[in-house]
């Protein structure tokens, strides 16, 4: 997977959260404080935005974590399983 490939498969998933919820690109961008124009060129070419405190109040703006960004449900039910076997 190339980068670009990356960030495209970032903002097709960023769309489908905004969507979930039924709500704006507008609204989402006001809520995580950015440009309106960056989300929709995230979602729609993967391009603008690299860094990742943005996509993740982007993400946390829809309702969602990181988590739900980049695993899958059994993925993300080991991940968290993981967690609360660590020692201290």
């Amino acid at each position: 997977m190339t980068e670009q490939e990356f960030f495209q498969a970032i903002g097709r998933k960023i769309k489908e959260f905004r969507k979930q919820k039924d709500m704006t690109q507008a609204e989402v961008a006001e809520i995580a404080k950015v440009n309106r124009g960056a989300i929709a060129n995230l979602e729609a070419k993967g391009n603008g935005i690299k860094s990742a405190d943005i996509i993740r109040r982007i993400v946390e703006a829809t309702g969602h974590t990181m988590a739900d960004l980049f695993l899958n449900d059994a993925e993300k039910k080991t991940f968290t399983a993981s967690l609360t076997t660590c020692p201290s």
